[in-house]
């Protein structure tokens, strides 16, 4: 089976990989994408490999250091946690919009996210709720092959 990473460099596509971040390298690794949107006229690709979570709407990505409390009293103390130890999409969306209108940026960025999205509600005392499907937001390609895992 061939890697994403193989196949794009024999695309030449240049390929910068980070494996197993903590919530700070992920971070950087986004401002790293956002910098090589802002200087490329080329088509720019974000891809994800990993595990994440949906929250009141919002997605998230789950670094490696990521980890939760066994039982939460609320579903907002949960979301506060998780705001505080993951990687929200809107993270990385923002930090490409915000580079998008200089004259050297790329204007096509992709984004692909292979990640199961946990329902973590059942560390809420009481809650019923379902997971939404991923959003494709200001017309960026969203390719997203999540699935649901209740």
């Amino acid at each position: 089976m061939v890697s994403l990473k193989s196949r794009l460099g024999e695309l030449h596509w240049s390929v910068e990989s980070v494996y197993n971040p903590g919530q700070r390298a992920f971070k950087e690794a986004i401002d790293k994408f956002a910098d090589v949107v802002e200087k490329s006229s080329d088509a720019c690709l974000f891809a994800f490999v990993g595990h994440g979570v949906e929250l009141q709407g919002e997605h998230f990505f789950l670094p490696a250091d990521f980890e939760l409390k066994e039982k939460y009293r609320t579903e907002n103390l949960l979301l506060q946690d998780v705001k505080e130890k993951a990687v929200a999409f809107s993270y990385l969306e923002d930090c490409v919009k915000a580079v998008r209108d200089k004259p050297s940026a790329s204007q096509v960025s992709l984004f692909v996210l292979d990640c199961c999205r946990e329902s973590i509600s059942a560390r809420v005392d009481s809650t019923s709720r379902t997971l939404s499907s991923f959003p494709q937001r200001d017309g960026q390609p969203v390719q997203a092959s999540t699935t649901v895992v209740n």
